[in-house]
């Protein structure tokens, strides 16, 4: 004849090796019937440890709330555990205390380690099987959680701009700090460029990168700032995505915030052009040549490429050649021609590309010449319809 007993275990675990004052430990502790019979009156006490203070309303049961008694964890008084209440074949859900065969109880309540604690956290928490008044003995189980007052956190944030355009300059900063409650040293700060994109410039508490920085007081912070150019024709991911991270020779209680990212998305590449027309003088001599200076300039933020400038010269100027020169980067299709301007130029932000055309006034003028340059697309013209009456001059 085969007898059917329960075999009850139980673990404990805490959620960090080793702990800082004033940081949160989560406990937990699973009871396991291995064995071929359903647990009765299955019990779990565990007092609050020494150095500690217990989180309010904390407590679980197989991941549902259990309310806190007398102003603490139901755990202190003694809490009866049950597997889960999803129910087996042919079996009810579990009821309290109960843990079916296979099955197991999990436990979990919060505490905060208090400021002054300095020794090690002991907690150990007793199950018993069947009860206070039951024949099978208790069954510890027992976690030790060392605190570390000699630990450091560097971890590291970044910021940059939500978008930006083609064709400019974007700073990504790093801010490092170490949250103690130690020193930390040799700390050192990674950042790989972003690909497709050029770095500018390193600022702050690095020059280059990689960056050593040195030891890191408690609460000390350290910013370094970073600029990148995005090429006109960048063709890259989008967003862009920047990453960083931290290192350090201390120990680090919490490596999860050593690196983090930043992401900035393209938006559509503006340029803002403008053309002015000009040739210096109020008034012309019939026969003699007038001189046209017609420049286009870019306020950015992205580079212009293969802008249209026009100019359909009146017919009284003959004879009117004209060239094209760019400063600033400016890129003139063309660099001379005669006649009437139809050419294109890619000017930059802050380039300029200036056409200088001449031509000779019609002897037989007399009335007012107007000479007015496009370019498209141009968002502002000034001074496209510059009038200059014409002299005569008596020798």
């Amino acid at each position: 004849m085969t007898t059917e007993i329960a075999r009850i275990t139980a673990a404990k675990s805490a959620s960090a090796p080793s702990i800082r004052p004033e940081e949160i430990l989560t406990y937990t502790i699973a009871t396991l019937n291995s064995g071929t019979a359903a647990s009765h009156d299955t019990l779990v006490t565990d007092a609050i440890p020494t150095g500690t203070t217990y989180r309010p309303n904390t407590t679980t049961l197989n991941g549902v709330a259990v309310a806190d008694q007398l102003g603490t964890s139901p755990l202190v008084v003694g809490m009866l555990v049950n597997s889960s209440a999803v129910a087996l074949a042919g079996k009810p859900p579990s009821t309290p205390g109960v843990i079916e065969p296979g099955q197991s109880a999990i436990v979990s309540f919060q505490v905060i380690v208090n400021s002054s604690t300095t020794a090690r956290i002991v907690n150990t928490a007793m199950v018993e099987p069947d009860g206070i008044n039951g024949p099978l003995p208790p069954v510890p189980a027992l976690v030790t959680t060392p605190v570390n007052l000699s630990s450091a956190d560097v971890r590291v944030s970044m910021a940059g701009p939500v978008t930006a355009t083609a064709g400019t300059n974007i700073i990504h900063t790093i801010t490092v700090l170490n949250d103690g409650p130690s020193a930390a040293t040799s700390v050192s700060l990674f950042d790989d460029d972003p690909p497709g994109l050029t770095r500018v410039s390193v600022t702050g508490a690095c020059s280059a990168l990689p960056c050593s920085l040195g030891s890191m007081a408690n609460d000390e912070t350290r910013t370094v700032s970073v600029t990148y150019a995005i090429p006109v024709n960048y063709s890259g991911a989008d967003p862009i995505v920047n990453r960083a991270s931290v290192t350090t020779a201390s120990e680090d209680i919490f490596p999860n915030n050593n690196s983090a990212s930043v992401s900035t998305a393209l938006r559509a590449s503006v340029a803002d052009l403008m053309i002015t027309n000009t040739n210096g003088v109020e008034g012309v001599v019939v026969g003699t040549p007038t001189t046209y200076t017609i420049t286009v300039t870019n306020a950015g933020p992205a580079t212009a490429a293969d802008a249209v400038v026009t100019d359909i010269f009146p017919s009284v100027l003959t004879g009117v050649s004209w060239s094209c020169a760019g400063t600033g980067g400016a890129v003139c299709g063309a660099a001379a021609g005669t006649g009437n301007i139809n050419a294109t130029v890619t000017v930059p932000v802050t380039g300029a590309a200036t056409f200088t055309a001449t031509g000779t006034v019609d002897s037989a003028t007399s009335n007012t010449i107007e000479n007015t340059a496009r370019c498209r697309p141009c968002s502002r013209h000034v001074g496209s319809h510059p009038g200059h009456r014409h002299g005569h001059r008596s020798d």
